[in-house]
């Protein structure tokens, strides 16, 4: 079977291999719409985790458990939703639940929460201060909570930015290593 032509003018096809030419475009055009349809139902298949969170209670820490789950392979698929508006009024968020998201990303406390839900450790963020090099835990190699009790701190992990209030110091159990920013 002769496909092209050669001539001083180049090549040509022939009818034979305009014919396949055209059918090779179609079977690489429905190969492309079949990938595409293969791709659609297995991302339909994975299940919608909705996470509620809002800059007002920023915990972040779903965010990296999400990178985790998509590393492991988890059928899963999120979705953040933005829910400033109901949680800066601290009512009853619990009513959130279900409706808007599935999952609320918030720091737990059990005064501000009374006891109203349960939470779960998903790992443990490592945090460190900075204080100026005259400040007098300065020379310390660790602190705890206790020692930074008389001062208004915000904690800064890697990413991100927890203020502590004095409800929140004694229900916290860490030992803190000093940064030192100079």
């Amino acid at each position: 079977m002769t496909l092209f032509k050669r001539s001083n003018r180049g090549v040509q096809l022939t009818p034979a291999g305009q014919a396949l030419y055209e059918d090779g475009k179609k079977i690489i055009a429905l190969s492309n719409q079949a990938l595409a349809r293969a791709q659609q139902i297995e991302e339909d298949s994975k299940e919608t985790l909705r996470i509620g969170t809002s800059p007002i209670f920023r915990a972040r820490v779903l965010i990296d458990a999400m990178t985790m789950a998509r590393e492991d392979g988890l059928p899963l698929k999120f979705e953040i939703t933005n829910l400033v508006a109901e949680l800066s009024q601290m009512n009853n968020n619990f009513d959130l639940l279900g409706q808007k998201c599935d999952l609320l990303e918030a720091i737990y406390c059990d005064i501000a929460w009374q006891g109203q839900c349960q939470f779960y450790e998903l790992f443990q963020t490592p945090l460190g201060v900075a204080v100026n090099h005259h400040h007098p835990l300065a020379g310390q190699t660790s602190v705890t909570i206790k020692d930074l009790a008389p001062y208004t701190c915000g904690f800064k992990s890697p990413k991100q930015l927890v203020p502590v209030d004095s409800n929140h110091q004694s229900n916290l159990k860490m030992s803190i290593k000093l940064k030192f920013k100079i």
